[in-house]
C-alpha cells in the first residue's frame, strides 16, 4: 500500500493549480485516491494512468 500526501495551500477565492506524478512499479494495478479539504473548499481532481514507468539500473 502506498500513501502519498500532497498538501496545497490555498487562498479563498484564490484557484491552486498544481500536479503531481508518482513512478510505481504496481500502477497497473487498482487503487483508490481520497481528496479532503475543510467544508467550503471546493476540489477538481483528475487521475490519469500512462505506461509502464522507467525504473533507472539500480
Amino acid at each position: 500500500m502506498l500513501h502519498a500526501d500532497f498538501p496545497v495551500a490555498c487562498g479563498a477565492g484564490k484557484p491552486a493549480v498544481t500536479s503531481h506524478a508518482l513512478a510505481l512499479s504496481a500502477a497497473h494495478r487498482a487503487g483508490t485516491v481520497r481528496v479532503t479539504a475543510p467544508s467550503g473548499v471546493t476540489w477538481a481532481v483528475t487521475v490519469g494512468r500512462d505506461g509502464p514507468a522507467e525504473i533507472p539500473p539500480a
